[in-house]
């Protein structure tokens, strides 16, 4: 990235991700940036930067080239979370989507998969429809049962979406001299909108 890019970054928005349905807070983080009223994600050399530790938020900008001092987190409350636990637990089992865990987690899936240059398969254009669809209404049972197996297709398109975000990853692991923050085994992230 040159440096006339980096000065064009309007903002960087700290994003925890939840795999576990198990735990509160997030396993994984990464950045959306915003340049020129445009959202995009964290990534440098193909692969989407994904980090273990908050505290790891200037080495992550720094591998995608962009240098900068943050402000210290004191917590992780002001993080925006993308919840994929919560997303597919809400896709298999229920048959709304109020707090918009499903939307997000398709935005986010949907930009990053476009920045990566990777067509969504024509079997999962579903997740188009679906994100469209929650975008004006957060019940989609009746969306979903159009057609058999729209459901099941939904899930499975999302999980594609996922183990190819994972897998084009590069995944910071913190080193035993990164600081921890005690909030960050106990306290529950809330979502910004």
């Amino acid at each position: 990235m040159s440096a006339s890019t980096e000065a064009n970054i309007d903002a960087f928005y700290l994003m925890g991700i939840r795999v576990n349905s198990q735990r509160s807070t997030p396993e994984f983080y990464t950045f959306l940036i915003e340049q020129q009223n445009k959202l995009r994600p964290l990534i440098s050399n193909g692969r989407v930067i994904l980090f273990c530790n908050s505290m790891q938020a200037e080495e992550a900008l720094a591998k995608a080239g962009i240098h900068t001092k943050l402000k210290s987190f004191s917590d992780e409350r002001n993080l925006y979370l993308l919840d994929i636990a919560g997303a597919l637990y809400l896709l298999n089992q229920e048959n709304q989507d109020h707090n918009q865990k499903i939307v997000n987690l398709l935005d986010y899936l949907a930009r990053t998969l476009t920045a990566l240059g990777i067509p969504l398969p024509p079997t999962f254009q579903i997740l188009s429809e679906l994100g469209e669809h929650l975008d004006q209404n957060p019940y989609f049972a009746d969306f979903l049962s159009k057609k058999p197996f729209q459901r099941e297709q939904a899930i499975d398109g999302i999980r594609w979406c996922i183990g190819t975000l994972f897998s084009l990853s590069l995944i910071l692991f913190p080193s035993e001299n990164t600081p921890t923050l005690a909030s960050q085994s106990e306290q529950e992230p809330s979502i910004i909108k």
